[in-house]
C-alpha cells in the first residue's frame, strides 16, 4: 500500500487539529510515514512527529519542518473548511497552504528519495505542533534530538527560495499612573495620557533597515486600562502591547534600550517594559513556557543548501527565485538562535494563509515533493 502527496494532503486536511489538539493529525501523519517506509518513526513528549530515512546516525544531513497545527477556521467559507475537496486543480480547506500541504510534500518527497535505496545520510522530516500559538519552541526539542546540519522550513513561499525573515518580539509597555476620582482629575496623574504621549514619541523612532529584508516594525497592538472597565476612576495603570518586527542582529537589549530612550523624552519613570511569556499545553498534557523573543535571520547565497534548493525547483520545471518573508517561522529556532543554516521552500502563496476558503494548487504540491526529493539526493547521497 502506497499514498501520494494529493491523497495524504487531502487527508490531512480532513483531519483538524488546532494548537493543543493536533493529536489526530499526529497520528495519520504517523501512519503516512510508517506506510512509505520511513526508517524510524517516533513521537517527543510535546507530541511532535518524527520522521527519518537512510543510515542511522548522531547527526542529520537535513531536516525538513512543517507544523501540524492550524488556525481557526473563521469567516465564512463557500466550502467545508476540513472537507479537503479537489475544485479547479486547487485543494480547498483550512491548513491546505499553511501547512499540510507542504507536510504532505515533505514526506512523499523524502520517501520518494529514500525508495532508490542510495542515501548515504541520515533525513529527517518533523511535524511539529503548536507553531500558531507559540512558534519555534516545538521544532527546538526536533534539533535536540537529531541534530540537523540543514534545515528547510516548509512554509508556503509558493516554491521561491526565502533566504531569511524578520523576527518578532512581542512587548508589553506598562504605563504607570495616580489614580484619582474622574470627577476630580488634578488630583491624579492619568497614564492615558501618558501612554498617548509615549505612542507619539515611539512613532517618531527611526527603525533599523537592511537591505535585503526591508525596514523593522514596531506597532501597538492592544491596549488596556487597569482596572478595565475603569469606571469613574482615573485608572492607575494602562497596558500597551506591541508587535516589532526585528532584523538580523537585534538583541532583546538593543530593541528594548531604543524604546526606552524614547520614552524618556516623557518621562523618566512612568514606563516599563517586558518581553512577553506564555504558558502553552502540548495535546500530550506537558506545558510548554518561553518568551516571545524569536531571532531573525539570513541564509548565504552560496552555501550547499541553497544551491541544492535552486537544482530541486529546476527540477520541478521551476525557475529559481529568491526572496525573503515577513512573517516570522519556526526558522527563527534554527537559524536565528541556533544558527544552523535554513531557507525557507513550500508550495502555496503565502498570503492564502488564514483566509475563509484557503486552497492549494495541486500542481504546486506535485512540484514540492520533486524538488523535496531533489534536495535529498543532493545533500544525502555521495
Amino acid at each position: 500500500m502506497s499514498i501520494d502527496e494529493i491523497e495524504l494532503a487531502q487527508k490531512l486536511v480532513q483531519t483538524p487539529g488546532l494548537s493543543g489538539a493536533e493529536g489526530q493529525v499526529a497520528d495519520l501523519v504517523e501512519d503516512a510515514m510508517n506506510t512509505l517506509r520511513f526508517s524510524n518513526v517516533f513521537r517527543d513528549a510535546l507530541g511532535n512527529v518524527v520522521g527519518l530515512v537512510g543510515p542511522e546516525a548522531e547527526t542529520t544531513a537535513l531536516l525538513f519542518d512543517a507544523h501540524m497545527d492550524v488556525v481557526p477556521a473563521a469567516g465564512k467559507w463557500r466550502v467545508d473548511p476540513f472537507g479537503g475537496e479537489i475544485i479547479d486543480g486547487r485543494l480547498y480547506g483550512r491548513g491546505s497552504t499553511d501547512m499540510k500541504g507542504a507536510l504532505a510534500a515533505a514526506i512523499c518527497g523524502v520517501a520518494a528519495a529514500a525508495k532508490s535505496g542510495k542515501l548515504s545520510r541520515q533525513v529527517a522530516v518533523s511535524a511539529t505542533v503548536l507553531e500558531e500559538s507559540l512558534e519555534c519552541v516545538a521544532l527546538g526539542a526536533v534539533v535536540e534530538k537529531v541534530k540537523p546540519e540543514q534545515v528547510v522550513i516548509c512554509e508556503p513561499s509558493n516554491l521561491t527560495i526565502k533566504l531569511g525573515q524578520k523576527g518578532r518580539v512581542e512587548i508589553l509597555l506598562t504605563v504607570e499612573g495616580i489614580p484619582a476620582h474622574a470627577a476630580f482629575p488634578a488630583r491624579g496623574r492619568n497614564p492615558i495620557l501618558l501612554a498617548a504621549k509615549g505612542l507619539d514619541a515611539l512613532e517618531k523612532i527611526k527603525l533599523p533597515n537592511d537591505p535585503f529584508i526591508g525596514e523593522a516594525i514596531l506597532v501597538a497592538t492592544d491596549i488596556i486600562s487597569d482596572p478595565y472597565p475603569s469606571i469613574s476612576l482615573i485608572p492607575p495603570q494602562v497596558r500597551i502591547r506591541f508587535d516589532r518586527r526585528t532584523l538580523p542582529g537585534e538583541t532583546e537589549e538593543i530593541i528594548l534600550d531604543q524604546i526606552r530612550n524614547a520614552l524618556k523624552s516623557v518621562d523618566e519613570n512612568a514606563f516599563s517594559l517586558s518581553v512577553t511569556r506564555d504558558t502553552v499545553k502540548a495535546y500530550t498534557g506537558k506545558d510548554i513556557e518561553a518568551p516571545r523573543f524569536f531571532e531573525a535571520w539570513k541564509a548565504e547565497r552560496d552555501i550547499s543548501l541553497v544551491k541544492a534548493a535552486e537544482a530541486g525547483v529546476i527540477a520541478a520545471g521551476l525557475k529559481p527565485e529568491f526572496g525573503f518573508w515577513g512573517f516570522c517561522t519556526n526558522g527563527s529556532e534554527t537559524a536565528g538562535k541556533r544558527k544552523i543554516p535554513t531557507i525557507g521552500l513550500g508550495p502555496g502563496v503565502e498570503d492564502d494563509a488564514h483566509i475563509a476558503d484557503e486552497s492549494i494548487s495541486v500542481e504546486a504540491l506535485r512540484q514540492a515533493k520533486i524538488v523535496y526529493e531533489h534536495m535529498v539526493h543532493n545533500l544525502a547521497t555521495n
